[in-house]
């Protein structure tokens, strides 16, 4: 499952891994992550940090409250150490 608002970005990753043979999923609306996550039973979740409608820790929340054992990438361009830690 890729989740990112910038839809360059979100079809980028999406083709990167369909190109390597995975299923892939994606939303450009972080508030439709833990419902595709669900309906897709997705192995592994690329999530971007910064979103402006609804932040990325949040959406890891909420994808945690489905499956507590979710592999969940965090991925963002803007860099800083309170976030990275």
């Amino acid at each position: 499952l890729v989740v990112d608002d910038d839809p360059g970005i979100v079809a980028v990753l999406s083709g990167i891994f369909t190109r390597a043979g995975y299923q892939v999923s994606s939303t450009t609306d972080p508030r439709a992550a833990a419902t595709l996550y669900s309906a897709h039973d997705s192995d592994a979740v690329l999530l971007d940090v910064s979103m402006p409608e609804h932040d990325g820790f949040a959406v890891l929340d909420e994808i945690r409250t489905v499956d507590p054992d979710a592999c969940v990438l965090m991925l963002t361009g803007h860099g800083d150490i309170e976030s990275a830690v």
